[in-house]
Parts: structure tokens; sequence; C-alpha cells
């Protein structure tokens, strides 16, 4: 697990933790907990982008509540779940984030298309 919420990261500090776990591509589960940290619709993709590199990840749980990703933000998050060809379990928890519709959309058709 890597437990950051509350800390004020933003979207540098997601960038920071993107940097870190690029080069562990074999991963089959993460957990990661990023919310209250002011995250914005760039740390969301900076997020998405990391994620969707692991094509061997089985298990994800990412919480990113009560950040500011808005609709934009939600939907680079769909597009960053798409490729994850192997994942059998999926536990998102983003309340709070203003998603609206657009974005909701976009997540539930990438959560449709995957395996588990």
């Amino acid at each position: 697990d890597i437990r950051l919420d509350g800390n004020d990261l933003g979207d540098a500090g997601c960038r920071a933790l993107a940097d870190g776990l690029c080069g562990m591509t074999e991963l089959t589960s993460l957990s990661l907990f990023l919310g209250r940290n002011r995250v914005c619709k760039v740390g969301f993709m900076v997020v998405a982008e990391v994620v969707a590199r692991f094509s061997d990840l089985r298990i994800l749980k990412l919480d990113m509540s009560e950040n500011r990703s808005g609709p934009d933000g939600m939907v680079a998050l769909a597009d960053g779940l798409r490729p994850l060809s192997s994942l059998h379990t999926l536990d998102l928890q983003l309340r709070g984030n203003g998603a609206m519709d657009s974005g909701c959309a976009a997540l539930a058709s990438a959560v449709k298309k995957l395996p588990g």
C-alpha cells in the first residue's frame, strides 16, 4: 500500500510519485491512496498514464477522493484503465471530484470493458 492521503501533494507530487513507479511495470497489485491532496486534472492524467503501463496488474485499489479532477480528470483516469487487460479486482474511491456526467460516463464505459 502507498498511503499518501491528506498530504497536499498536488499535481507535482503526483508527477514525482509517477516517476518513482514508472519502472515497476511488472506489478500485479497496487493500492494507492491519494485522497485529499489537491490533485487536479493534470495529476489525474499523470496517475492514469502510469497505471496504464502496468499491463500485468490484476488488483487495483485507487482512492483519489476529495481532490479537484473535474470531468476531464475522470476521462483521463478512464483512459488509463482501458489497457489493463489482466485486471480482475478494481476498487475506485473517487467521491468529491466534480466528475459530472461526462466523467462518470467515461469511467462506466472503461470499467464495463475490463475482464473481471
